[in-house]
């Protein structure tokens, strides 16, 4: 298996995150009744004072230029859980101009007015998390052997926030706890202390130790310094030689700086475990450095900032 293939394999849960796939169905569902109790939906104090009836035909229109995401999750929701007709003129991953006709929704005046904004909500959101990563991946595109750009767990929505990473052409990461082993520098403290260990090296031994003797064929653990992700190496090349079936890991070089990490991955390709081993760097990575930690050499850059901070895309339902 090539690296790219690793990574796909290790890091992009795209396929799971369809209203086809009945954990994301669920997970959908749970979000937007929420969002709509949140919003009292059944109780517009504005649209009853004005006594408002009858049935429209309402527009959502771009406001602005870019990539569309959430249109696949709109469709489920509003006819599952709405009164509401609604009819897609774009599929998501599609780049739209400004003053673009989106999508219609069709039905009674008061039930539009009442999921107006978590309609705009789960749109605007998913489309602008596309567009940051599409835009991010665009910067690396030239850069030999180009790593994968990546969500991390810092998603207000979720699934949807990973959902909308994919449709802009970046890799999920981990959905949730269960999907794989990610050993963070929190497991290592909480290890070294119970197990009474001088040095959190130690832990990151003993923690390699455990996974290699794991059911698990897969895992990742975080480090911070050039000699902590050195003595995991060995460590991983020590075990994996007693492994009747070899593993593989992913060493994520957590805010390391530029030189280190590409020191780190010059020497690993030099080593037989090097098809063995996937790098991910993380912390600090954004639009004005992004390109320079490609050029390191890691297998995949992973960003907060495309799912906590992307800039909301901007839509209006015009009537």
């Amino acid at each position: 298996m090539n690296r790219a293939d690793a990574v796909a394999l290790h890091f992009q849960k795209a396929a799971e995150l369809t209203v086809a796939k009945k954990n994301y169905q669920e997970h959908l569902t749970e979000l937007f009744l929420w969002m709509v109790k949140a919003d009292a939906v059944t109780d517009d104090i504005t649209s009853k004072t004005l006594s408002l009836m009858g049935k429209s035909t309402t527009q959502i229109v771009s406001k602005q230029g870019g990539m569309i995401a959430g249109i696949e999750e709109l469709a489920e929701l509003l006819t599952k859980h709405t009164k509401l007709t609604f009819s897609s003129l774009i599929n998501d991953g599609e780049r739209v101009a400004k003053e673009t006709l989106i999508a219609e929704v069709i039905g009674e005046n008061t039930e539009i007015l009442a999921y107006e904004r978590t309609i705009l909500n789960i749109l605007g959101r998913m489309s602008g998390i596309a567009m940051a990563t599409a835009e991010l991946a665009a910067f690396i595109h030239d850069v030999p052997n180009t790593p994968a750009v990546a969500a991390i767990r810092k998603t207000p929505m979720m699934m949807l926030d990973k959902k909308a990473v994919a449709v802009g052409g970046g890799v999920t990461h981990r959905l949730n706890l269960s999907d794989s082993i990610l050993i963070k520098d929190n497991h290592l403290g909480m290890l070294q202390k119970e197990l009474g260990l001088a040095t959190s090296e130690q832990a990151a031994l003993e923690a390699v130790k455990r996974c290699m003797q794991s059911a698990e064929n897969y895992f990742e653990i975080e480090v911070d310094t050039l000699h902590q992700a050195n003595t995991i190496l060995h460590a991983f090349v020590s075990e994996n030689a007693k492994q009747k079936q070899p593993k593989i890991m992913t060493i994520l070089l957590d805010n390391f700086q530029l030189e280190d990490a590409e020191k780190f991955v010059l020497s690993l390709k030099t080593l037989p475990v090097y098809e063995s081993i996937l790098i991910e760097a993380s912390g600090e990575i954004a639009a004005d450095n992004i390109v320079a930690w490609a050029k390191t050499g890691v297998d995949v850059v992973s960003l907060g900032a495309i799912t906590h901070s992307a800039k909301v895309f901007n839509f209006s339902m015009r009537y």
